[in-house]
């Protein structure tokens, strides 16, 4: 992907991102910039994720792609190695089984919470 075409590549990211016109394609200093400082959803679609990766894996350095769409380097970092995981490369446990793991511990502390606000067990 030429340089050019790579930073529209970006700035669509961004754009599918933030969705609210905040992309500015030509920054003063010759960057994709943004008009405010990113504000990051806690997740990101699954779309997103994978374009980033493949940027990465496309050559882009992690901290360039961090900085261009406004996310840390860390979470870039994250998602290549769950992607390992994901796909055999690396031991770990995959996305499906974090994904029913986490509604699991969520399910808990509603039963929980649920126990706790009716005064526990009932005594014998």
């Amino acid at each position: 992907m030429s340089e050019s075409g790579s930073s529209h590549y970006v700035a669509d990211l961004v754009t599918q991102l933030n969705g609210d016109g905040r992309v500015v394609a030509d920054a003063p200093d010759g960057r994709l910039g943004l008009t405010e400082t990113p504000v990051m959803p806690h997740s990101c679609p699954p779309e997103f994720r994978r374009k980033v990766i493949d940027l990465v894996a496309s050559g882009r350095k992690t901290a360039e792609v961090a900085q261009l769409l406004g996310i840390s380097d860390q979470t870039i970092y994250v998602w290549c190695r769950q992607r390992l995981i994901d796909t055999g490369q690396l031991p770990g446990t995959i996305s499906s089984d974090l994904s029913e793991l986490a509604a699991a511990r969520k399910r808990l502390a509603e039963l929980e919470a649920e126990l706790a606000f009716t005064g526990g067990l009932p005594s014998c």
